[in-house]
């Protein structure tokens, strides 16, 4: 049983430097995962010592968020004996400006594994390296240790988002309204006792659940948005919960989608609610 609940924050310290660890994705320590991205691997920081004195080529073999079936163009290796043989498409290359063992090697991860990016944030990249060659057989491996690289989602700075990005039903979840950037001029500048949210989930059977109807949302104190008065989000408002205990949703059921839509107390009209039609939100980075 959670015992209490923890609003979740962003980390905004800077990226960690890439002498720090042996293994990271950039750009970070975000990550759009559609889009082109870069493994790094700096051998001079792996612990296993089966690739002293090699000085390359260098191979990734890789199996999170999935490891590529025998018929993929990038299999980790080809043959009848796949460990001796890495599939020249993973040929890592080297980065002399960030190290005279640092490598990398660019994709697009969500097109590179064939998965959704919600697989990449959820699961990570796993990786080692190798030469071409790897040993085994009978034969010492010739490897570094397994590496694995905690991917984070970006966070959408809309009107309406979540922390985290990746929503999941039983799990902490904030949804913030950034009413400085709202774009309906009704909503300009809310109090802190104004500003409350409409939520209408659709489950994993089809059904829908709401807190409550839009028109009802008002006398609802539990769909109060609290106004965040200091600090990196000084002016937005937040609501916490979780997600299957604040809308009683059965067990056996998830969230597909969430419908959020902010609107002052006392609604009079189209002007008193968030602007737009893009508060549908999907759950789980689907």
């Amino acid at each position: 049983m959670k015992k209490f609940i923890i609003l979740v924050t962003i980390i905004i310290a800077a990226f960690i430097k890439s002498n720090a660890q042996a293994a990271w994705i950039e750009p970070g320590p975000t990550t759009d995962v559609t889009s082109v991205c870069r493994i790094y691997v700096d051998l001079s920081k792996i612990t296993n010592t089966s690739l002293d004195g090699l000085t390359g080529p260098f191979y990734m073999w890789t199996w999170n968020p999935r490891e590529l079936p025998a018929n993929d163009p990038n299999v980790n290796g080809t043959g009848t004996q796949p460990w001796k043989n890495s599939n020249d498409n993973l040929k890592l290359t080297p980065d002399p400006s960030k190290g005279p063992k640092v490598y990398y090697y660019e994709m697009i991860p969500t097109d590179f594994y064939g998965v959704n990016k919600g697989d990449v944030y959820s699961k990570g990249i796993s990786l080692l390296v190798k030469p071409k060659d790897g040993g085994g057989y009978g034969a010492p491996d010739l490897k570094s240790e397994d590496l694995n690289i905690k991917v984070n989602a970006p966070i959408e700075r809309d009107t309406i988002y979540t922390l985290p990005k990746c929503a999941y039903t039983d799990e902490i979840l904030t949804i913030m309204y950034n009413n400085p950037v709202e774009r309906n001029t009704g909503m300009s500048n809310l109090g802190a006792e104004d500003c409350y949210l409409y939520i209408k989930v659709t489950l994993s059977d089809a059904t829908t659940v709401e807190k409550a109807s839009f028109f009802d949302v008002g006398t609802v104190p539990a769909l109060k948005m609290t106004k965040i008065t200091e600090g990196l989000f000084s002016g937005q408002f937040k609501l916490t919960m979780i997600p299957r205990e604040f809308l009683a949703i059965p067990n056996g059921k998830t969230i597909v989608s969430a419908q959020f839509i902010v609107r002052r107390k006392d609604f009079n009209g189209g002007p008193d609610r968030s602007a737009g039609n893009n508060d549908l939100k999907y759950f789980e980075c689907k």
